[in-house]
């Protein structure tokens, strides 16, 4: 508190960044094979929305990337749950099944 009994203010230059600022540094580090960074990202959008159907699609490609197909399905099932038009997921989601075939 400051001398006059009053809550300082908080700067306006402290930024939060929201779920799809997120969800971008997500998908850059992922193109970039940053996948640790890029799975804290997507964690993260999951962790501020549980019903975010791209942050479980993106966490989905990631896991295919890294050829953990069954956690990358459990993703992409998530994905589709929460948004059942999400093509990408739909198509990713046969890729992995057929990859574990």
């Amino acid at each position: 508190m400051s001398r006059s009994g009053s809550t300082p203010a908080i700067s306006s230059s402290v930024q939060v960044e929201t779920k799809e600022q997120w969800l971008k540094k997500g998908k850059i580090f992922l193109g970039k094979g940053q996948y640790n960074e890029a799975k804290a990202a997507f964690e993260h959008v999951i962790q501020l929305d549980s019903r975010h159907a791209e942050a479980y699609y993106w966490r989905g490609t990631l896991y295919q990337d890294l050829e953990q197909f069954q956690k990358a399905l459990a993703d992409f099932d998530r994905a589709l749950l929460l948004d059942p038009d999400l093509t990408e997921a739909q198509e990713a989601r046969e890729e992995a099944n057929r990859a574990l075939c």
